[in-house]
């Protein structure tokens, strides 16, 4: 009866911190606003406008820098917010040819 109660005791517990996790997720993601979005798309454009090629010359006009920083969704920034960084972000879009 004992190993029960501690087995009930412990899945409790375990499925109330998944419960937490899930919670504290969707609480950042409502409360992350739009204008953290923006700077981070900024930051992004910021990096594309400054890249140079080999010779030193800017790899991308401002028209083509802005295009790229508008390939992903507000959305997808703020998804992948929390494990890239802009500058890995504007790298990926460099190396992906969408130049």
């Amino acid at each position: 009866m004992l190993v029960n109660k501690k087995y009930k005791i412990r899945l409790f517990f375990f499925l109330l911190s998944i419960i937490f996790c899930n919670f504290t997720r969707n609480y950042r993601h409502l409360y992350q606003t739009t204008m953290e979005v923006e700077e981070y798309r900024n930051k992004i454009l910021d990096i594309l406008l400054n890249a140079k090629d080999d010779e030193g010359k800017a790899r991308l006009t401002e028209k083509a820098a802005h295009d790229l920083a508008e390939e992903f969704s507000d959305q997808e920034l703020l998804d992948g917010m929390d494990f890239n960084t802009p500058k890995e972000v504007a790298e990926m879009l460099l190396d992906a040819g969408l130049e």
